[in-house]
């Protein structure tokens, strides 16, 4: 017969046992590795110099989550709320550092903001629901980037910068290929960008020395500008061709070549001697 006291003592170890569990199972796993480093509350995480496997999961709101992996070959995964505050600042940052570094992001259904540098391998990203942004500053590998049911822009900066909304690919600096799904708006900035659209209304702007945007299909939004601030950089008069749909299309400070296609279109030449075909003309001057 048990005695009160080995009863007692048999509780506390049957509740120990209970309460590891629940913290293991609390703690998910990282591309199917066990984390040696675990973030829940502060949201910031600053690796070592070893082989890292890096977990920061939140459900906060307005919050801005920071990984800075450090050198190594890491693995690392963002769960949760990916917010900025109310004015639209901040977001999630992710610095892979040195090494070879694999990221798997997944967001929840808030409007998440995603902001990668130029350190990261692989990534495999999923947004879900909400009005979700990537920004890319530069790239270093390959990846999924997936914006979720409900839209989302990806802003993206290199040398040379190549997206197709319609194959679902991006491309940076001639060896970094990407595959999108769900984007209807992206930015571009680069010494050459050529950006498709898709058959859905897109807003696409690129900026940089040479510049052409074809809307394909959909009623879209299609802007240039000339960035010099890159090297053996000659600007030039962007090429903006809106195909399908009632698309409107504003030019550069340069000489633009803007055809709007089927549809009744809208053309701002800007400024520059500018070459329009469109219902609607403005400061077009061919």
């Amino acid at each position: 017969m048990r005695t009160p006291l080995a009863l007692a003592g048999l509780a506390l170890v049957l509740s120990a046992s209970v309460t590891c569990t629940s913290a293991e199972a609390a703690t998910p796993m990282c591309q199917g590795q066990a984390p040696t480093i675990v973030e829940l509350e502060d949201g910031q995480v600053v690796g070592t110099d070893a082989d890292d496997v890096i977990v920061l999961q939140t459900d906060k709101e307005d919050f801005s989550p920071f990984i800075d992996a450090a050198a190594g070959d890491d693995l690392i995964c963002l769960f949760g709320t990916l917010q900025g505050d109310e004015s639209g600042e901040g977001g999630a940052v992710v610095v892979g550092g040195e090494g070879d570094d694999s990221l798997l992001v997944k967001g929840f259904n808030n409007d998440d903001v995603l902001i990668l540098d130029s350190s990261t391998e692989r990534i495999d990203v999923s947004l879900r629901f909400g009005d979700d942004e990537v920004r890319l500053l530069g790239a270093a590998g390959t990846g999924e980037i997936n914006a979720g049911l409900d839209g989302g822009r990806i802003k993206v900066i290199g040398d040379e910068v190549r997206l197709d909304l319609g194959e679902r690919r991006l491309k940076v600096d001639s060896s970094f290929d990407y595959t999108l799904t769900g984007f209807t708006r992206a930015f571009a900035s680069g010494r050459r960008v050529v950006m498709h659209g898709d058959g859905r209304a897109n807003v696409l702007t690129a900026e940089g020395c040479r510049t052409t945007v074809r809307g394909r299909d959909g009623n879209d939004i299609l802007k240039a500008s000339v960035n010099t601030s890159f090297e053996d950089c000659t600007p030039r008069g962007a090429h903006l061709f809106g195909d399908g749909g009632d698309d409107r299309m504003v030019g550069t400070v340069r000489g633009d070549v803007i055809s709007g296609g089927a549809g009744r279109d809208k053309a701002n030449g800007g400024q520059g001697i500018d070459t329009c075909a469109a219902e609607k003309e403005t400061s077009c001057e061919r």
